[in-house]
């Protein structure tokens, strides 16, 4: 008995995240205050910390493979699929939009679980992680506009 208790506590460990080399840009921002890693950080980096600290991985991956809410790689500057059968261009206006008022345009496959978080969050929050998501996406330039 004491050796399942212990697998189940190992496997909630590494379900958390516990076990895994700890992501450098978040171990230099353990500990500080969000506001002040939004000053001091680099606009992505600040994004990535943000992400992280408001649980957006809990949804969201950042590699491209499908969770709960759709992934971010690469998004940033695509036609995106809804659920009403339109697309949209995921521009830094979608993505605000996306942040603030997720039920206001689903992507096609997902239910829209996602809450929305208009009173929540900062605008510099949402700024950061607007640079993140960009940042997710390398080969777009700092100004892609809609083709």
């Amino acid at each position: 008995m004491r050796c399942a208790f212990v697998t189940v506590i190992a496997a909630g460990l590494i379900a958390c995240g516990e076990g895994r080399p700890q992501d450098p840009d978040l171990a230099a921002w353990k500990g500080v205050e969000t506001g002040v890693v939004i000053e001091q950080a680099e606009p992505p980096i600040a994004g990535k910390v943000v992400f992280h600290r408001r649980g957006c991985q809990q949804c969201h991956t950042t590699d491209g493979s499908r969770w709960i809410g759709p992934s971010l790689n690469e998004v940033y500057g695509t036609e995106r699929p809804l659920t009403d059968g339109t697309t949209v261009f995921a521009d830094e206006a979608y993505l605000r939009e996306s942040i603030l008022h997720a039920r206001e345009r689903i992507i096609k496959g997902y239910r829209g679980e996602m809450p929305m978080y208009e009173r929540v969050i900062s605008r510099p929050e949402v700024d950061v992680l607007v640079a993140y998501i960009k940042s997710l996406r390398p080969d777009a330039g700092p100004d892609d506009a809609q083709p």
